[in-house]
């Protein structure tokens, strides 16, 4: 079966709005896990400043996993 990766990007206004958003997020992540999705979690700033290095660590996940 082909890995199945997912990039969660997090801004920070969003997980202070509510509990129950802050909360739903996390239960998002724990479902992908447990239905055998690599999550990698990141914020845009992130994303911005390194793509290549992000595109490197997904790489990386591939090879180590496959």
């Amino acid at each position: 079966m082909p890995e199945r990766i997912a990039l969660e990007v997090h801004g920070f206004h969003v997980h202070t709005r509510t509990r129950y958003t802050y909360q739903r997020g996390l239960e998002r992540v724990n479902d992908l896990q447990r239905d055998g999705w690599i999550v990698l979690q990141h914020t845009p700033q992130q994303l911005l400043a390194r793509p290549w290095g992000i595109a490197r660590m997904i790489e990386d996940v591939l090879r180590t996993r496959g």
